[in-house]
Formats: structure tokens, C-alpha cells, sequence
């Protein structure tokens, strides 16, 4: 075809550019964890299903700088309806991210952007450079 048309119908806008973060398996109270890069600097982030939203945040603890995690991927409460940090028992909402028990009381979480794509999200931050070996 010469005349710019597409045999299956219009082209597809490419995907935004970011982390892609698959999400349709991620149930209320469960988190998935992604990395990226943060000014040459390997970050992680993740994202948590509250009451059926999505909400996405840096893995870092506003208290000290530290993933709220042991590396484990454990970010939520027993109950699965704070995330928490496993340094200091620091408890998030995971709508507002904001701290409401523990040492930074009233400090929140960074947000990151992101935008639903399909059964994923893209999270606006630089994919992590690939490591040769």
C-alpha cells in the first residue's frame, strides 16, 4: 500500500514514553514494586490497589531515606489498608500517602505520575538502564 493506510485499520499511537507496570492481576491490598532510574541513581517504586484505585509512589520512606521494604516486596500492613514502613512501623494511606502513625507523622509519600495503558500503567520516569555483563 502506497496511499499510507494501515491494513488492520489506523496506526497505533506508540505507547507513552515511562516504566511500563502490568497491573491487570493486582488485587485490593496488593502491591507491585518497579524499578527506575533517578538521575543515574537505581530507584524502585510501586504501586498499590486501594479499594479498587491505583496509586503510585517512590519506595522511600520520608523519614529516612530508605525503601519501605526489606527488599522483601512486603509494603502493606497485616490488614492490606496501610502501606508500611518496615524500618520504623511507619503507616501510609494509600490514597493520600500520607503518613498517619509513626516517626514521620503527617510527611508523605512521593507520588510519581503515571496513566493507564491497557492492562498496565506507564509510570512517567526513566526506565532503569540496562546493565551489560
Amino acid at each position: 500500500m502506497t496511499d499510507g493506510a494501515h491494513p488492520d485499520g489506523p496506526p497505533q499511537a506508540p505507547p507513552p514514553p515511562g516504566v511500563r507496570v502490568p497491573v491487570a492481576d493486582l488485587g485490593p491490598g496488593e502491591t507491585r514494586i518497579f524499578d527506575y532510574d533517578e538521575g543515574g541513581w537505581d530507584q524502585t517504586g510501586f504501586v498499590v490497589n486501594h479499594a479498587g484505585r491505583l496509586y503510585v509512589y517512590t519506595n522511600r520512606c520520608p523519614h529516612v531515606p530508605y525503601s519501605l521494604d526489606f527488599g522483601d516486596g512486603e509494603l502493606m500492613s497485616l490488614d492490606r489498608r496501610a502501606v508500611m514502613c518496615a524500618n520504623h512501623g511507619a503507616r501510609f494511606d494509600p490514597a493520600s500517602g500520607r503518613c498517619f502513625a509513626g516517626p514521620p507523622i503527617g510527611r508523605s509519600l512521593s507520588a510519581l505520575p503515571f496513566e493507564r495503558d491497557g492492562d498496565a500503567i506507564v509510570v512517567a520516569v526513566r526506565p532503569r538502564a540496562q546493565r551489560s555483563s
